[in-house]
């Protein structure tokens, strides 16, 4: 199944077309987060770090796919599809 997203900003419009419906998901629970933490300080500069709950290699696995799919549909740029990747292996 295919989704379709819509961007609106200042008066102009976008449309994304022919996405999975999995992949209109992640983007749109990505900008809800975004959207969500702004103007909230980064908790990389603000608060002590906590140590992860470590992920399974199928959850890694899950993730990193995830990640390609938005390198592919242009929501990531090859430096952000690096920086996310590193995070998932570390």
């Amino acid at each position: 199944m295919f989704g379709k997203i819509t961007i609106f900003a200042s008066g102009n419009k976008s449309e994304l077309k022919d996405a999975t419906k999995d992949l209109v998901r992640i983007f749109a629970e990505t900008v809800r987060a975004k959207i969500e933490n702004k103007g909230k300080p980064s908790q990389s500069t603000s608060t002590p770090t906590t140590p992860h709950q470590e992920l399974s290699m199928e959850d890694k696995i899950a993730q990193l796919e995830r990640l390609q799919k938005l390198k592919e549909a242009g929501i990531l740029t090859d430096d952000e599809l690096a920086i996310q990747k590193a995070k998932i292996l570390e």
